[in-house]
């Protein structure tokens, strides 16, 4: 409807005006991608919609939504700002929306797109490293310890339901996961989905669980019976409104994050070794993708050519790295859209090539490239800024203030229940000191051949839940500090970690926790300027880079690429002195 490509915003439409709001990663994309039919509403800058609701709507408004779509949460804040106007959300029902795309008859231009339909497969015990039975076990553990005792718990968030059953699908762009909703009492365990396109291993797996296989379209009504007279607990963040309405005949509810969002985050001995696994094949597929950019001919005006004939654009080399991936044992997709932007591009956070976007790659500019692959045993997301030419002292200063910031997370040690927001100041220490800031967070959840943006933790300067939530053992995060200078350029770097334990008793008998590092491809030495760097910075790329060559070189076979790899991971001065800078 908006054209806004995005993945968050809130559109509102009124008799007279369209407004979309949107954080700090996408104000660029906003700007490109909405017609002057939008406005654009910046959160953190713009008015709030809560606070537009109450200088712009008359009294005794309805705001229609579809309470599908919409969080129990959010509906609670909103109808929470509209009754100061006497106002409230109605639910819309049929969808507007949903009359007009699906009168777009299939094949014409704008048309609705089909629901897919793909295989459910059970994910082996090898790479899960538990079985189902044991994690609903701990599950209606945890129903039971809470106070008081759930009797009925709710699963919406389709990670959830999947890690639940160690199942895995396909039917989510670059999220292998599948539309389902489950149910757990204290007897009963209920999944609801198309189990018609199940595999005949995963059904035969959830039948020994004695989980009991409905359709999909039996949820809502079936959990109306289910939670009455019922303590229900259901993650009002996750839940729609409409799963609030459908419970509301529950004695009393539990709102707050389900048990499993934390087991789910919190990986076991198996998807952490299966995470170090995948990050070494990934790098391969990364170092690949970086040494054949930085041998291609470059053209008279700077931009590099491409084998094929023309130029080296962000969609080449995006898919370059994509065909690199898929040689890799245990491939399953990509974990997000590849993020490929050059020069004045990458300022654009979450920039997404299209053909009448796609820049040259050229020697005289800066490329950021965000990329990510799903695995059996794992998921990976890094971000690698290069500069293929001669890169200014601007440059090179900006960039190490950001790497800075990588390696104060990277190395902090730090007392159990210290938060992410706690920890976010580290990554912007080294650009505050240059007055210079990022608008997105610091650091996100990771699943295990899950979504790559998962809670219940997250690192950011903005207090909330996710920011808030205490780091612990097994929680692997991003550390993806950035800088980005619109119209010119724009720098991320970003290492996957896992959060271990440093030492188990120190101060106050606290146990202390630090970062180990997943990601396993070079720093590109010639943007790093030295003099911005202490001894223990500059000790700590020496020991990435040797971390890097140890467990990537071995996956090698190709000459080329080993050599590249070894020139790559020398101690930085080393490679700075035969680098002109």
């Amino acid at each position: 409807m908006t054209g806004f490509t995005g993945s968050s915003g809130t559109a509102v439409v009124c008799r007279t005006e369209a407004l979309l709001w949107t954080d700090g990663r996408y104000f660029l994309q906003a700007e490109h991608e909405l017609s002057s039919d939008w406005k654009l509403m910046r959160q953190g800058i713009d008015l709030s919609l809560e606070d537009w609701f109450g200088n712009h709507i008359p009294d005794s408004s309805k705001i229609g939504v579809d309470s599908r779509f919409v969080s129990s949460s959010l509906a609670t804040t909103w109808n929470t700002a509209l009754a100061k106007k006497a106002s409230q959300l109605v639910d819309v029902q049929p969808n507007p929306i949903d009359e007009i795309w699906n009168s777009i008859a299939q094949g014409e231009e704008g048309s609705r797109p089909p629901l897919l339909q793909n295989t459910v497969f059970a994910l082996p015990v090898e790479f899960s490293g538990e079985s189902v039975t044991s994690k609903i076990s701990r599950v209606r553990a945890a129903m039971n310890a809470n106070k008081p005792a759930a009797t009925v718990l709710i699963l919406t968030a389709l990670d959830e339901v999947c890690w639940l059953f160690n199942l895995r699908g396909s039917d989510v762009p670059y999220n292998p996961v599948f539309p389902a909703y489950a149910l757990l009492t204290p007897t009963e365990c209920t999944l609801f989905a198309n189990y018609s396109r199940f595999t005949p291993e995963a059904v035969k797996i959830l039948e020994e669980s004695q989980v009991q296989l409905r359709a999909y379209e039996e949820a809502i009504d079936f959990v109306t019976t289910a939670s009455k007279n019922q303590v229900v607990w259901a993650d009002a963040q996750f839940s729609s409104w409409k799963i609030n309405q459908s419970i509301s005949g529950a004695t009393s509810q539990v709102s707050v994050t389900t048990p499993v969002t934390r087991f789910k985050a919190v990986k076991n001995s198996f998807e952490i070794e299966g995470m170090k696994r995948c990050h070494a094949r990934d790098a391969v597929a990364v170092i690949e993708m970086i040494r054949w950019l930085e041998t291609a001919q470059i053209l008279e005006n700077g931009d590099l050519a491409h084998p094929d004939g023309g130029v080296m654009d962000e969609i080449r080399v995006a898919s370059y790295l994509e065909s690199q991936r898929q040689t890799l044992e245990h491939f399953r997709g990509l974990s997000f859209a590849t993020i490929c932007g050059s020069g004045s591009n990458g300022a654009i956070i979450h920039y997404h090539a299209k053909p009448d976007t796609s820049r040259a790659v050229n020697v005289n500019q800066m490329l950021l490239i965000d990329s990510g692959g799903q695995y059996l045993d794992g998921t990976t997301d890094i971000t690698r800024t290069i500069h293929l030419g001669q890169p200014s002292p601007y440059e090179r200063d900006c960039f190490t203030r950001v790497l800075k910031g990588v390696i104060s997370l990277s190395r902090v040690t730090f007392p159990e229940g210290i938060s992410g927001y706690q920890l976010d100041l580290l990554a912007r220490f080294g650009l505050w000191e240059n007055f210079l800031d990022y608008r997105h967070g610091t650091g996100h959840g990771v699943g295990s051949f899950l979504n790559v943006h998962e809670g219940p933790h997250g690192i950011s300067s903005r207090y909330s839940t996710q920011s808030n939530e205490p780091f612990g053992v097994g929680l692997v995060t991003s550390i993806e500090p950035g800088y980005y200078e619109d119209g010119k350029f724009g720098i991320r770097i970003e290492n996957l970690a896992v959060c271990q334990l440093a030492k188990a008793e120190g101060f106050d008998r606290k146990k202390y926790l630090s970062f180990d590092t997943l990601t396993v491809v070079p720093i590109q030495a010639k943007l790093i300027n030295p003099e911005l760097l202490s001894p223990v910075e500059i000790a700590w790329i020496d020991k990435y880079h040797h971390k890097c060559r140890t467990t990537v070189l071995p996956l090698l076979s190709n000459e080329s690429l080993s050599e590249w790899l070894i020139q790559n991971t020398r101690p930085l001065h080393e490679q700075l002195a035969q680098t002109k800078v």
